[in-house]
């Protein structure tokens, strides 16, 4: 009703002290806001506000590994005065008005579950306080990452299937968006086992399908 962004909104309604506005937008939203009888939410003292950028190939919910990890947070959150308030995709962040709506939404941090673009990586750092990544440890983030040793894990699958006697051992896996499959480590441990138990390498058995 505005004719403005919710992100806009969203600041302008919160005082965000950071955000520039023209006085005529500002009163534009404070005329919507009395028109439509807008009763702006308080925030409870002390509750923490996060966000959540899922990694995903194609409905934002249909992966059952990120969804299950998003409904153990939600459930811990509950019982720590805090909500996840936000919840986007990897790619939705690619749009300029969704991240300024992130941004905009006053988080006290933001959980990420894949690798975002440079831009959007430098604007959720200037306005989100926290960020924890789940799953992608990487030497360039200086950041917090839960997640399990990838290395260890393959290595482990590797190995009891070597040890039942399994000789054709195939893989179906995928890689982080720009990253082909063959830098992965799934990939470099497999080759790896095969190479100690003498087993040329096929690529026939290998399938990356992406997710």
């Amino acid at each position: 009703k505005a004719g403005v962004s919710p992100a806009t909104v969203s600041r302008v309604l919160s005082g965000d002290p950071g955000f520039n506005v023209r006085e005529e937008t500002r009163r534009k939203i404070n005329d919507a806001v009395a028109a439509l009888q807008y009763e702006i939410p308080v925030r409870e003292q002390n509750q923490y506000r996060f966000g959540c950028v899922l990694s995903h190939t194609t409905d934002k919910y249909s992966d059952p590994f990120f969804v299950d990890i998003l409904v153990a947070m939600e459930n811990a959150c509950k019982s720590r005065n805090a909500t996840i308030a936000v919840v986007k995709s990897f790619k939705e962040l690619d749009n300029p008005q969704i991240l300024q709506e992130i941004i905009g939404a006053e988080l006290d941090g933001i959980f990420l579950m894949e690798h975002i673009s440079p831009e959007a990586m430098t604007a959720l750092k200037t306005h989100i306080p926290h960020i924890i990544f789940i799953d992608k440890d990487e030497p360039e983030y200086d950041f917090d990452n839960v997640g399990f040793d990838h290395t260890t894990a393959n290595w482990q699958v590797m190995t009891t299937l070597l040890d039942r006697g399994y000789r054709r051992i195939a893989l179906m896996s995928g890689s982080s968006p720009g990253m082909p499959l063959s830098e992965t480590i799934r990939m470099v441990i497999y080759r790896e086992m095969l190479r100690r138990a003498g087993i040329k390498y096929d690529k026939a058995l290998v399938k990356d399908c992406g997710w």
